[in-house]
C-alpha cells in the first residue's frame, strides 16, 4: 500500500487504518476502480477515502467517500476536447458488496498536480488520508505527498477551514429566514403544514399535516421557525438568499435580519414570515445533530492546530484522526492555543458519532462558544505569517512530467 508510515505522529498508518475497512467493502471499492479504468481509458494512480471512514469517525452504517487521481493516455494531452479535469459528476458505481453507499469523485493528474501547487485543501486531504484502496500506487502520488504535506501554505488551509467551519454553523444551527425572490417562484413547489396538537415528543419532535393532501410528517422542532403554522418548501435550484436573524421582538411582530453576505438589514414582521407573501420570506431548516457538530468543530480544530503549530515553529499538517487532531491540539502550548472549545464535549460527541448515534440532536451546541472561535479565527485568516510559505512549483512540476 506505499508508505506504511503515518503522516503525523499521532496519525493511524494505512496498514492500521485500511484494516479497520471490511474486506468485502476494499473487494468491491478495487472491483468499482478496475471499471472506472475500463469505461474511462485511464489509469487510476491512486484511490484513497476522504471522509468519515479516514477521519476515523465512521460508524457501522457510514457512507464511504472515495477520491481518485488518474492519468490518461499520453495522446489525450495533445489533443483539444479529449482530456478530462475531473470525472466527478460521471461516476454513479454501484458498489453491489457493500450496504452502505460509496461515493467516486476523480481528478486527472494534471488537474489535481495544480491543485496541490495552491495548497488546495481536498487535495491536501486526499494525499494526508491513511485509508489507500490500492495494493500499488504510482511513486509520483508519494512524492506530491512529500512535497505538498510539508511546504502547504498554512493560509490556504486555514481560510478553507474557517469558511467551511462558518457555512455549516449557520446552515445548520443558527436560525435563520430564507428570501426566494418573486421572479423565481416559478421554479418552486410550496407545501404548506400545520402542526398536530399535542404531537410533541420529549425528543423534540412533533407531527405535522400537510394542508393539501393530508398526508403527516414528523418534524423535530430546530428544523422549524416559531408560530402555529409552518411553511415547509420542497425546490430544486431555486436561487434564494439567506438572513440571518439579529433582533426580535413577538410582542411588537418585529423582526430584524442581516443578509447572511451582504450584512444589509431589514425589518420584518412575524405575521408575514409566518403567513408567507408574494415575496416568499420562510424560515430555513437547521440540523442540529451531533454529526453536525462534530463536523463544525473538526473544521475549526484544523485550522486552529494549523495556526497553533505555525505559531510555535513551523506549519504542521493536522492528523487525519479526529480523536488524534484534538489530542495535539490540546498539547500546543497554551499561547499558540487561538481559540477555546468545549473539547470534553466535543470528545462525546465524536463516540456518539462513531457509535451510530449522530443522528440524535443536541440539546446544547455551545453557540456562543463556536461563534467567539470563528470570530478568533477570522482574525488569523489574513494574518500574514500564515501566507509565507507555498508549495515549490517546480518541484511539483517535475512530478507531474514523471507521471505523463
Amino acid at each position: 500500500m506505499g508508505i506504511s508510515t503515518p503522516r503525523h505522529p499521532d496519525d493511524r498508518s494505512p496498514s492500521s487504518a485500511l484494516a479497520s475497512i471490511p474486506d468485502d467493502d476494499i473487494t468491491a471499492i478495487q472491483d468499482a476502480l478496475t471499471n472506472i479504468e475500463a469505461d474511462y481509458d485511464v489509469k487510476v494512480l491512486a484511490a484513497r477515502d476522504v471522509g468519515s471512514h479516514a477521519w476515523n469517525l465512521n460508524s457501522d452504517t457510514s457512507d464511504y467517500d472515495v477520491a481518485v487521481v488518474f492519468r490518461q493516455p499520453t495522446a489525450a494531452y495533445y489533443q483539444l476536447g479529449t482530456e478530462y479535469a475531473t470525472l466527478e459528476q460521471e461516476l454513479n458505481y454501484d458498489v453491489a458488496a457493500s450496504d452502505q453507499d460509496v461515493e467516486f469523485k476523480a481528478w486527472n493528474i494534471t488537474k489535481f498536480s495544480e491543485l496541490v501547487n495552491e495548497s488546495n485543501a481536498s487535495a491536501l486531504r486526499f494525499l494526508a488520508s491513511p485509508i489507500r484502496y490500492l495494493h500499488e500506487e504510482h511513486p509520483c502520488i508519494h512524492e506530491l505527498e512529500n512535497v505538498a504535506l510539508e511546504s502547504f501554505r498554512p493560509g490556504a488551509l486555514i481560510g478553507h477551514a474557517y469558511g467551511q467551519a462558518g457555512r455549516m454553523y449557520r446552515d445548520n444551527f443558527v436560525q435563520r429566514l430564507r428570501h426566494t425572490p418573486t421572479e423565481h417562484k416559478t421554479d418552486t413547489r410550496h407545501e404548506q403544514f400545520e402542526v398536530l396538537p399535542e404531537s410533541a415528543d420529549s425528543a423534540g419532535s412533533i407531527t405535522a399535516r400537510s394542508i393539501t393532501d393530508d398526508h403527516t410528517e414528523t418534524i423535530h422542532l430546530s428544523e422549524v421557525g416559531p408560530g402555529e403554522k409552518w411553511g415547509l418548501v420542497k425546490r430544486d435550484h431555486v436561487q434564494k438568499d439567506t438572513w440571518e436573524i439579529v433582533e426580535t421582538d413577538r410582542s411588537e411582530d418585529l423582526l430584524v435580519v442581516e443578509h447572511a453576505d451582504s450584512g444589509k438589514q431589514r425589518e420584518l414582521s412575524y405575521t408575514t414570515v409566518d403567513e408567507g407573501t408574494a415575496d416568499e420570506w420562510e424560515w430555513a431548516s437547521t440540523d442540529r445533530r451531533v454529526k453536525r457538530f462534530v463536523y463544525v468543530t473538526r473544521s475549526i480544530l484544523t485550522a486552529a492546530y494549523v495556526a497553533g503549530s505555525t505559531i510555535v515553529a513551523e506549519p504542521q499538517y493536522p492528523p487525519t484522526d479526529f480523536m488524534a487532531l484534538i489530542r495535539v491540539y490540546e498539547n500546543l502550548p497554551e499561547d499558540a492555543q487561538v481559540v477555546d472549545l468545549p473539547v470534553d464535549a466535543i470528545k462525546e460527541y465524536a463516540k456518539q458519532k462513531r457509535a451510530a448515534t449522530g443522528d440524535e440532536y443536541l440539546d446544547e451546541w455551545h453557540a456562543d462558544t463556536i461563534e467567539t472561535a470563528l470570530n478568533e479565527l477570522e482574525s488569523v485568516v489574513h494574518d500574514d505569517q500564515f501566507h509565507q510559505q507555498h508549495i515549490d512549483r517546480e518541484a511539483v512540476n517535475e512530478i507531474l512530467e514523471s507521471a505523463l
